[in-house]
């Protein structure tokens, strides 16, 4: 019986990239894996009885693929996996400092709690306490990274400054919540002042421009994934244009010309999700971009108002400004924030962009595209003179489930929060060779909405198209995608098939699901699993508080008796009398029990009778029979 566990087959399709000196990850594999099951699934389902030989060639067909030399649809898997796992790794980065600070502040809090100071003139107690308040707001500062004694300096100044010595009596009085929020908002209050120090010039050690940082990081981050992006749509613009010759009646007969349209397929797969990445970074870059131009303006605004306030005054009202401190703090650490994220996404851009570099030999030759352009220009004036126009309106929809939203040409309209198939039109991944054309990108999109679920068609041909039997395309659209799983995580079909979803592979592992090799998704975990659950008829809580009390009156006749015994004390008091009292015992000899006994002891037994059984054994002709002794004792 072969072993039938993803991570058996992993580890022997590693084996044998690694003969072959091919790198490939855990995710690649596994998805790899999955893929391959997910194509034939009148061979591997969740009942099948599979022998060595099957899962030998499973595992041959997965090596061949991950260590073939020139596959689109290799590199488009590689990018996937690439992208979802530096995703994954910077959100863990930033979790590990996060939690690194977190974990070092509750360490710091904890010691604040443990001393104990009996009274106000326990100088000791109170030396010890104050110095782990400083401690606690150098590392929320920041400043306990370094050995920046000027910044040591200015976090003890405004400390004391802050919150003298002589606060700490009143300190040691609050609950634990309160001093909690307290040396928070100390410690944001002396950030403030620090970061108001450095921009007039007087202070701020050890604090980096984080402001300019964010600035060019975000400039350069725009300037390259904009270039990018215009070098793909040119490169996506020539595939559209192959594949739609390819799609011409006059081209469907040509030979070779199903194998060049599968190969195109995977090379516009590749770069559509080149595109698709580079499009999610410019996206979340613009956000911080636009959060980093919003704190800009706040923290000049509060900046000049301080300016404003202090002046050349040497005390000012502190009512004044420590909330004003506090709120610049807050705009500076929403700019190490967006500065962090910026980052990360500049990260995502580099793996990604790494891929776009001659991932694989391109099929098509600029002369191809030219050619092609002709070809659809010259089909395009034979139509318009031998009136074969497209229709003009769109038809009404067959189904009761089907609402037609209508075109639209200024992006998607508020009403539509997604589109099915990321926004291609799924009436050319089913029937023009599984072409990604992008309906949403297109000029005057249409939007249909059926069965809740909105649809983005490329125009009144491709709707009328769907319209006509919606179900019937969307099954070919998902047929299309199974046959080829890269367009599974790109066309974000991934509920539809989940075994070959890469985002669960790398948040949960690769053994997601039952950890069989045959697991194809919820569906068929459940078709081959039973569960049962059995509950009491009248269950009863085990847990009853005897102390429980509905009645709000009784608990305020309850808290006021609690409150008044705040101030009673329980005391005693002896008398004369009771001088010299002592508990008295007393001990006495009990009656025993008596026996007597007569001269002799006599009995009756009745007789014993036992049945024997003879001639069990022996000769054949042996006759049984039955033996009753009787004893007599």
């Amino acid at each position: 019986m072969p072993d039938l566990s993803i991570n058996a087959t992993i580890q022997s399709i590693t084996k044998e990239c690694s003969a072959r000196h091919v790198d490939a990850s855990p995710t690649l594999v596994a998805f790899m894996t999955r893929a391959a099951v997910l194509e034939k699934p009148e061979i591997y389902h969740a009942d099948a009885q599979l022998k060595e030989e099957d899962v030998a060639a499973l595992v041959a067909v997965c090596v061949e693929r991950l260590c073939a030399r020139d596959s689109p649809s290799l590199q488009t898997v590689r990018l996937q996996v690439r992208y979802e796992e530096e995703h994954l790794r910077q959100d863990e980065k930033s979790g590990r400092s996060r939690r690194k600070r977190e974990d070092k502040l509750a360490h710091i809090f904890n010691e604040i709690q443990s001393v104990h100071v009996k009274s106000e003139s326990d100088f000791e107690s109170l030396t010890v306490l104050y110095r782990r308040i400083f401690s606690y707001v150098m590392v929320c500062t920041g400043a306990d990274d370094g050995d920046d004694k000027s910044a040591e300096r200015e976090n003890a100044a405004a400390l004391e400054s802050v919150f003298p010595r002589v606060a700490l009596s009143s300190f040691v009085e609050l609950s634990v919540d309160d001093k909690l929020m307290q040396l928070r908002e100390l410690s944001n209050i002396i950030f403030g002042i620090r970061v108001f120090n450095r921009d007039i010039g007087k202070g701020g050690a050890a604090i980096p421009d984080v402001p300019a940082q964010l600035e060019q990081t975000l400039a350069l981050l725009q300037a390259d994934v904009a270039k990018r992006q215009g070098e793909v749509a040119e490169v996506l613009e020539q595939f559209v244009v192959v594949m739609r010759y390819l799609s011409l009646p006059g081209q469907k007969e040509e030979p070779g010309r199903d194998v060049m349209a599968r190969r195109v397929r995977s090379e516009m797969a590749f770069w559509r999700q080149y595109e698709t990445y580079m499009a999610l970074v410019a996206s979340q870059a613009a956000d911080a971009a636009a959060r980093a131009a919003e704190t800009t303006n706040a923290f000049g605004s509060d900046l000049g108002e301080l300016q404003e306030i202090v002046g050349a005054k040497t005390s000012v009202p502190k009512e004044k400004v420590y909330p004003r401190f506090d709120a610049l703090a807050g705009l500076w650490q929403n700019f190490e924030a967006t500065n962090g994220e910026s980052e990360r996404l500049m990260a995502l851009y580099i793996e990604v962009e790494a891929m776009g570099d001659a991932p694989f030999k391109p099929a098509m030759r600029l002369r191809d595209v030219e050619a092609a352009r002709t070809a659809l220009a010259a089909a395009a004036g034979a139509d318009a003179a031998a009136g074969e126009a497209a229709a003009a309106e769109v038809a009404a929809p067959a189904s009761a489930d089907t609402v037609v939203v209508g075109a639209i040409s200024h992006g998607i309209p508020p009403e539509v929060t997604a589109v099915e198939f990321a926004g291609f039109d799924p009436v050319a991944l089913a029937q023009e060779d599984g072409a990604l054309l992008a309906a949403v990108a297109g000029s005057g999109p249409i939007i249909v909405a059926h069965k809740g679920k909105h649809y983005a068609l490329g125009d009144v041909a491709a709707a009328n198209a769907f319209l006509a039997d919606p179900d019937a395309v969307i099954a070919a659209a998902l047929a299309t995608a199974q046959s080829s799983p890269e367009l599974v995580n790109l066309l974000g079909v991934a509920p539809h098939f989940p075994s070959v979803s890469i985002r669960a592979m790398v948040t949960q592992g690769v053994d997601g699901g039952d950890g069989s090799l045959l697991y194809m998704g919820e569906a068929s975990v459940g078709a081959s699993k039973e569960f049962a659950c059995q509950t009491e008829t009248h269950p009863i809580e085990s847990r009853i508080d005897p102390k429980y009390e509905w009645n709000e009156w009784a608990l305020r006749k309850r808290a006021l008796m609690l409150t008044n015994l705040r101030t009673k004390r329980t005391h005693s008091t002896q008398t004369q009398e009771s001088n010299f009292r002592r508990d008295g015992e007393t001990q006495h000899y009990g009656l025993r029990d008596s026996e007597t006994n007569t001269m002799r002891s006599t009995g009756t037994n009745p007789p014993i009778s036992r049945n024997y059984i003879t001639g069990l054994r022996g000769h054949p002709d042996e006759v049984m029979h039955v033996v009753n002794v009787s004893l007599d004792i």
